[in-house]
């Protein structure tokens, strides 16, 4: 999920089905203001700012919409139901022939990399969420045959343009569709839940909802740490990295429990109940001295206690050979991404300030990366 860069997605537990005509979408009424993180645009739709600079990002548009429909459905506020619209018909104008919506930038992760235009799953499955709402709040078919054609990278392989990519064996809607894919589990979630919300309309829609719930149900196991209390984001690669502590583990939760709220699947109650009970402290035990204050309560004899469950341990962060310092709750990635714009151009990003010393740093707000100066040879 890390298409929209700063909206961090903060789902609560206890989601329920997400189909349009139910009401709001998951609980994305809770979720931190996607507006506030990313102001409008000029065509009135939120844009990201990157370090090479404002760009449109259909994952953004489409969350914005939801969480205003979700908005709108508790509160009548028809300036909110106004704004899902505004992101429905941007969806409209917005979508190839291919039943596409294409990201214009080059992506790069230690994992992968992808030239523009390239497409993403999850796009193409909150695409397909805000559409349906909107043809169920107007009737009319344009919304409706939008969604159906956004279906179409859904059912092409990676090799042939579209998003599947091949998980040992099973069907994996690809949020980053690179050769090699490295399956990430949130973007294939959100994709189901798209799928879901289209079933109504179309058997497709149908059979790749169940193709992908069994597909999930196949590998989630892949995705589970349990001796850390966490799971990894994709199954491989530089990006299978464990997400304790981010909101990550929280969201992997909520759509798992959504998803086998839908299906009653059983693999998927297990690992939701397994990733819920991630999210709460470890039971501390009860000292032995209790039993002088409760004498009725029997203490079993004493044990060897088993190995405290603690964070693990931290991963380097680093540019090259050059370990980074982060402060400001700067991520990884960003931090790697900004530093190397001034190393390798030779100047600041839009919006940071960088300067060189015995370090090379750049500040941005409370945020700052910054690494020793390594001079050219």
């Amino acid at each position: 999920m890390r298409l929209a860069a700063i909206t961090l997605i903060a789902l609560a537990l206890g989601a329920t089905s997400a189909r349009a005509d139910t009401g709001p979408y998951l609980d994305s009424a809770t979720w931190p203001s996607v507006e506030a993180a990313h102001p409008l645009g000029p065509e009135g739709v939120p844009q990201v700012t990157y370090p090479f600079g404002v760009r449109d990002n259909p994952v953004t548009v489409s969350e914005w919409a939801l969480q205003n429909w979700s908005w709108w459905t508790a509160t009548g506020d028809p300036a909110q139901l106004a704004k899902a619209m505004r992101a429905a018909d941007w969806l409209l104008g917005h979508q190839d022939a291919a039943g596409a919506w294409r990201y214009a930038f080059v992506f790069q992760t230690a994992a992968t990399h992808l030239d523009p235009p390239w497409i993403s799953a999850m796009a193409q499955g909150q695409g397909i969420s805000v559409l349906v709402r909107a043809y169920f709040h107007t009737a009319d078919t344009r919304y409706l045959a939008a969604a159906l054609k956004a279906l179409g990278p859904l059912q092409k392989t990676i090799g042939q343009g579209g998003v599947v990519g091949d998980f040992d064996g099973v069907r994996w809607y690809e949020e980053y569709p690179s050769t090699p894919a490295y399956h990430v589990l949130n973007g294939f979630e959100f994709t189901l839940i798209g799928l879901h919300d289209l079933e109504p309309h179309s058997q497709t829609a149908a059979d790749l909802f169940n193709a992908g719930i069994a597909s999930l149900a196949a590998r989630i196991a892949r995705y589970d740490l349990p001796a850390q209390r966490s799971q990894r984001y994709a199954a491989f690669g530089a990006d299978a990295i464990n997400v304790k502590g981010s909101v990550y583990m929280t969201v992997h939760a909520v759509l798992t429990r959504a998803l086998a709220t839908i299906t009653a699947n059983p693999a998927l109650k297990d690992y939701a109940a397994r990733w819920e009970s991630y999210l709460r402290p470890v039971p501390v035990p009860m000292p032995v001295a209790a039993a002088a204050i409760h004498p009725i309560i029997a203490i079993p004899a004493a044990t060897t206690p088993p190995a405290p469950v603690g964070p693990p341990a931290q991963r380097s962060c680093r540019l090259g050979s050059r370990p980074l310092k982060l402060i400001g709750g700067l991520g990884c990635r960003m931090g790697r991404r900004v530093l190397a714009f001034y190393v390798h151009r030779r100047r600041a990003p839009r919006r940071w300030r960088c300067k060189t010393t015995s370090r090379q740093t750049c500040i941005r707000g409370h945020r700052r990366v910054s690494a020793r100066y390594q001079r050219p040879r």
